[in-house]
C-alpha cells in the first residue's frame, strides 16, 4: 500500500488485490475497445487510474507507475509462458497457481534451461488472465522489458528534493537475482547509470549521494540473503538427516493425510511428494515437526533441493 514520504514521495508497494484489480480493469478496457493492436489506448490508463484510486484510496497511483506494473507483470508472465509453451509432461495447477510435473521431467528441464529451477516454486496469479490478455502479442519490441531495463530503471531513479520514488517491490528484486542481474550481497546498480556518471563533478556526485536512498532495496536483498542462508544450512545438513538406519517416525498411512491436508491440487505432484517422503525419514521428521501453515512451504523447497542436486 502507499506510504508518505517527508510529505512529498509517495512509495508504492504493489499487493495481490491491486494487481487483481488491475488486471481486471485491463481485461474490460480490452473488451470495449481500449486496446488497439495490442496496445491500450491513453484513455484506457485514465479509465484504469480512475478506477484503481476509487478502490485503493490510500495508494497515490500515477498512469507511469500501471504502466510499469503492467510492463512487470507482462514480463514475469511471458519468460513462464515461453519456458512452458508447448512442454510435454508439464501441467497447470490452478491450485498452487504453478508449472508442476513429475520430479524426474523437472530435472530434465534443469539440465538444458537452469534457470526454470525458479519456476518449480514460484507461483504465477492469474495465468489464465494474463495468458487471455499477453498470450499473443506480450513480447513485442515496444513494451518488453529486460532485467537489465529494469536494472537501469533502478539506478535513475526519480531525483527530487526530499527523497525519490521507489515503485519497485521485492519480486522485482527476486526477478534479478533469478537471472542472474543483480547481487545476494548488495543491489547491483548499472556502472553507465547517470547516477555513478562521474562527469557530473564531484558536487553532483555528492549531492546524489545524500538525496539516493536505497534502504528498501537493501532490506530485501538481506532477506533474500536470510533464506539463502537457512537453505544452505538445511542442505549442509542432509547427510545427518537422511541416515539409512532410521525408521519412519510415522505409519506411511498417517503422510498421506499430512498430504491431503495441504490441498496440493495435483496427483502426481502428491505422488512425488509421498514417495520422497518415505524414501527420507530424516526429511520426513523435519515436514511433520514444522508449524502446519508453514508444511507446504516447507515441502516446495525440499522438493526444490531434491530435484536440484
Amino acid at each position: 500500500m502507499g506510504k508518505r514520504k517527508n510529505s512529498e514521495v509517495e512509495l508504492v508497494t504493489w499487493n495481490q488485490n491491486m494487481d487483481d484489480a488491475l488486471l481486471d480493469a485491463l481485461e474490460y478496457q480490452s473488451n470495449i475497445g481500449n486496446r488497439v493492436s495490442g496496445t491500450f489506448t491513453s484513455k484506457a490508463y485514465d479509465n484504469i487510474l480512475k478506477e484503481l484510486s476509487d478502490k485503493f484510496k490510500d495508494v497515490a497511483f500515477d498512469k507511469e507507475k500501471i504502466k510499469n506494473r503492467v510492463k512487470y507483470l507482462k514480463r514475469n508472465f511471458g519468460i513462464c509462458y515461453d519456458l512452458f509453451k508447448g512442454l510435454s509432461g508439464f501441467s497447470w495447477n490452478s491450485v498452487s497457481n504453478m508449472w508442476s510435473a513429475d520430479p524426474g521431467v523437472w530435472k530434465d528441464l534443469f539440465k538444458s534451461r537452469p534457470e526454470a529451477k525458479v519456476w518449480m516454486t514460484k507461483p504465477v496469479r492469474n495465468y489464465k488472465k494474463l495468458e487471455a490478455l499477453f498470450g499473443d502479442d506480450r513480447a513485442t519490441e515496444e513494451d518488453a522489458e529486460t532485467a537489465a531495463e529494469i536494472r537501469e530503471r533502478n539506478a535513475r531513479l526519480n531525483d527530487v528534493e526530499s527523497g525519490v520514488q521507489v515503485d519497485e517491490t521485492v519480486e522485482e528484486i527476486d526477478f534479478l537475482v533469478s537471472q542472474n542481474e543483480a547481487t545476494i550481497g548488495g543491489y547491483d546498480v548499472d556502472p553507465e547509470s547517470p547516477l555513478l556518471n562521474k562527469s557530473n563533478g564531484e558536487e553532483g556526485t555528492s549531492k546524489q549521494k545524500q538525496k539516493v536512498k536505497r534502504s528498501k532495496y537493501v532490506e530485501a536483498v538481506n532477506l533474500n540473503e536470510s533464506f539463502k542462508t537457512f537453505a544452505d544450512a538445511i542442505k549442509e545438513s542432509t547427510a545427518e538427516m537422511m541416515k539409512p538406519q532410521q525408521r519412519l517416525p510415522i505409519p506411511e498411512s498417517e503422510i498421506w493425510k499430512y498430504l491431503e491436508e495441504l490441498q496440493l491440487g495435483d496427483e502426481k505432484f502428491e505422488d512425488a511428494a509421498y514417495l520422497y517422503l518415505t524414501k527420507e525419514p530424516g526429511r520426513l521428521g523435519a515436514f511433520i515437526g514444522c508449524p502446519s501453515h508453514r508444511r507446504k512451504n516447507i515441502l516446495l523447497a525440499m522438493l526444490r533441493d531434491a530435484t536440484a542436486s
